[in-house]
């Protein structure tokens, strides 16, 4: 893909360290493209990384899953999305295992992702671990990733209710991570409908998106904190940079446990002025050419009988 700054989605990201780390162990990334030189089809790709691991050893496995996964796309095509975003995922959990292993102390060191990956107006996810993306639009909110983490699975086998999962003390422990031995598995089901199995999650992918939709992708800092209803409200009520910047203040006067990384991506309708001007020049410029040349052809054809009716 070719890089561009001439998208139809409107991208923006902040993070913020919150108020009991030293260090802020979440990275994010957001790459622009068309698909080629002759094709001008737009692309956008974000991602978003919590490291995991004493000794900064967490903001350095965030930093190789989102250089790595975001190489990968950036060298690639869109011709199969989920087989590229698998590719890179599994290949970014690789290096930062060998790098654990290679490194004592890197040792153990892991990093959740989220990729929204926007190829014209088609929305292709993965993750892996407890950061989310969510789908705001005027007909209903979605959360769309499904948390890999103990609280999930407990909600889901009846364990726990929603409510006792609040502060619970295993609300941290996730079961999936990008730096495990094991080779890791990207979760590509896109939730609409938590009643949906994980076939038909997964068949959401390529999801078309309508105008004014908002994605918004963000670490668990956010969440922990600020309920998904609030996180609605803001988005919706405020302008995008403004939204963002009040969702970081929340989270951080109540308490900013963790790390708070949030981006937004907002569709909009492409402009079309310059390109409809450029097609009617064009277009004025062949009728004033075949204009001059059925007239040059009139005159030569005048010309002709007149001399054969001199001849005559």
């Amino acid at each position: 893909m070719e890089p561009t700054s001439n998208v139809q989605i409107y991208p923006l990201a902040k993070t913020h360290p919150g108020m009991k780390r030293k260090n802020n162990e979440d990275r994010f990334s957001i790459s622009t493209y068309h698909l080629d030189k002759n094709n001008e089809t737009p692309s956008i790709f974000v991602i978003v990384a919590d490291g995991v691991g004493g000794n900064m050893a967490g903001e350095v496995a965030a930093e190789i899953a989102v250089n790595t996964i975001t190489s990968i796309i950036t060298n690639s095509d869109t011709r199969k999305p989920i087989s590229i975003l698998e590719n890179a995922i599994v290949q970014a959990s690789t290096e930062i295992y060998n790098q654990s292993i290679a490194n004592p102390t890197q040792t153990n060191m892991g990093s959740t992702c989220v990729c929204a990956w926007v190829v014209s107006n088609r929305l292709y996810i993965a993750n892996v671990g407890d950061s989310r993306i969510y789908l705001i639009r005027r007909d209903g909110n979605h959360q769309l990733t499904i948390d890999h983490s103990w609280i999930q699975d407990a909600i889901k086998e009846g364990i726990l209710s929603p409510s006792q999962a609040i502060d619970h003390p295993r609300a941290h422990l996730i079961n999936r991570y990008l730096g495990s031995k094991q080779q890791v598995v990207p979760d590509f089901r896109l939730c609409l409908k938590q009643t949906q199995s994980d076939e038909q999650m997964i068949a959401n992918q390529g999801l078309k998106l309508k105008p004014k939709d908002i994605i918004l992708l963000c670490t668990d800092g956010l969440t922990d904190v600020v309920k998904d209803e609030e996180i609605f409200s803001i988005v919706t009520t405020r302008e995008r940079e403004q939204a963002i910047d009040d969702l970081i203040v929340l989270a951080n006067e109540r308490g900013g446990p963790d790390n708070i990384t949030i981006a937004l991506l907002e569709n909009q309708k492409i402009k079309q002025k310059s390109k409809q001007k450029k097609n009617l020049w064009i277009f004025a410029w062949l009728t004033c050419l075949l204009v001059i040349i059925a007239f040059m052809l009139i005159v030569i054809i005048s010309a002709g009988v007149l001399w054969y009716k001199s001849q005559a």
